[in-house]
């Protein structure tokens, strides 16, 4: 089968799912009553799709929820949450905001965290200049979302956030073009250790220690326009 042909079954297959989506409507009924009239008061006083709604909420849940909880399968195999989620959508049928607008209370959060951090280092950095005799453990930023990310970046990130992080692209068509630009393939082998929770280990440059991750986990979400998802098949996602 061709590329083309490939990438023409995707989108076709997308549209149809969307336009069942719409027929038949979302099941809402999976989520508690509190989110279910969430959802539909976004839809009804924004405009926004009840399927690119509920798309997010879980997304930034198992953002959210990562490593804290895990579902046991069967013995020794237990599950994280982590969603890997894509909105797909002509241009202006609105995508990005509800990414925006349910994400807004954890960007206020990390806004927070982030200024703390910005105190307690150049407390730090100031006590290591003077010699003192006080210095305690260097801080560490706890961040929830992240957005520009590189293999070696999105590993620090990690090893500084046990719980997890979620990886917010607003199109995600950057973060194919990324993983393409590492020949090595190991920023694809990233986000398939992250998606199978399974142990990391990157070697730094500058460093002599590698990082090791034990238990590393992400989410991802982002968007993109149908008539870009044929650009996925050409970079071989």
């Amino acid at each position: 089968m061709s590329e083309k042909s490939i990438s023409q079954m995707i989108v076709d297959n997308l549209q149809q799912e969307a336009m069942r989506l719409e027929h038949h409507g979302f099941p809402l009924d999976v989520f508690p009553e509190k989110l279910r009239s969430v959802v539909l008061r976004l839809r009804d006083t924004n405009g926004f799709r009840v399927e690119y709604t509920c798309a997010v909420i879980l997304t930034v849940a198992a953002g959210l929820i990562g490593a804290t909880h895990a579902i046991k399968v069967r013995t020794g195999w237990n599950l994280i949450p982590s969603l890997y989620t894509i909105l797909v959508g002509r241009p202006t049928v609105g995508k990005t905001p509800p990414i925006n607008a349910l994400l807004a209370p954890v960007y206020q959060s990390d806004s927070k965290a982030i200024a703390k951090y910005k105190v307690e280092i150049s407390a730090y950095q100031k006590a290591i200049k003077e010699k003192s005799d006080n210095i305690g453990p260097r801080p560490i930023l706890q961040q929830t979302v992240v957005s520009d990310i590189t293999p070696e970046k999105l590993a620090r990130v990690l090893n500084d956030n046990h719980r997890g992080i979620l990886i917010c692209v607003n199109e995600i068509i950057s973060l194919f073009k990324m993983a393409r630009r590492y020949n090595d393939s190991s920023f694809n082998e990233l986000l398939l250790s992250l998606f199978s929770n399974s142990p990391i280990l990157v070697s730094r440059v500058n460093a002599d220690i590698p990082l090791y991750l034990q238990k590393p986990c992400a989410s991802i979400i982002g968007t993109i326009q149908t008539k870009v998802v044929s650009e996925i098949a050409r970079l071989g996602g």
